[in-house]
């Protein structure tokens, strides 16, 4: 079983209205699900365990990661058409920004983590032998008075 289904979306579409988007194809949906997998991947992969999220299904899938990949697999959704509606535009911003605060790539650095998931053993350097160099490219003040 996958970690998002064509029914999953239907609590964020109504059923006409996925059916008139895909006009009955269910591998548009297929590939608007994979396409957000993806992304969400590219995001969560860099400090979580993504085959440990993804292997979840039914009640213990993350509800945050479920909520950021069902947005965003609609936002692939509605790529199809001509125009995007402004909410789900709005909500694809927002998953994004959401998964680059998860990542800790936001641009002001700010993280959040996300709780009961599995963080992936990155085999970092202990903080007795991490050193840290510092370049100052400013050039020196000369006071001479």
């Amino acid at each position: 079983m996958a970690f998002l289904t064509k029914d999953d979306l239907k609590s964020e579409l109504y059923e006409e209205v996925l059916e008139s988007i895909t006009r009955g194809d269910d591998t548009r949906i297929d590939t608007a699900i994979g396409l957000a997998l993806g992304e969400a991947q590219n995001f969560l992969g860099i400090k979580y365990d993504v085959d440990d999220i993804y292997s979840k299904v039914g009640a213990e899938r993350n509800t945050t990661v479920l909520r950021l990949i069902k947005d965003i697999a609609v936002f692939r959704l509605y790529g199809v058409l001509e125009s995007t509606p402004e909410d789900i535009q709005t909500r694809y911003d927002s998953a994004r920004r959401d998964l680059e605060l998860i990542a800790g790539t936001a641009p002001k650095g700010h993280t959040i983590p996300l709780v009961g998931c599995k963080l992936k053993d990155l085999n970092v350097e202990t903080d007795e032998t991490r050193s840290i160099s510092y370049i100052n490219r400013a050039p020196s003040r000369n006071n001479y008075f």
